[in-house]
């Protein structure tokens, strides 16, 4: 009887070994799996994130080009503006 029992208890305590690894693996599947999705999203959101950086960076550089043509053309009418100031200066001394 006490060999029997004591078999049967190696094979309760093997069952309940396999128990614990098959759990074991599953949760580390399930770990494995949420970890995964969570990467996916933040991959995502990163790339939506770069995208609208690239847009804004061009917004930026055009806006920039914008500003510098405006610049150009001031300064372009503030130069004319003097010249026509000295013309008339000039004029007005001969």
């Amino acid at each position: 009887m006490s060999v029997r029992s004591s078999r049967e208890q190696r094979i309760q305590s093997k069952e309940r070994q396999r128990r614990r690894n098959i759990t074991g693996l599953a949760v580390g599947l399930v770990i494995a799996v949420v970890l995964s999705l969570f990467s996916g999203m933040q991959w995502r959101n990163a790339e939506q994130e770069r995208h609208h950086a690239v847009e804004q960076k061009a917004i930026a550089e055009r806006k920039t080009a914008e500003a510098e043509l405006q610049t150009l053309a001031a300064n372009y009418n503030l130069a004319k503006a003097f010249e026509e100031k000295a013309l008339s200066t000039l004029s007005s001394i001969h």
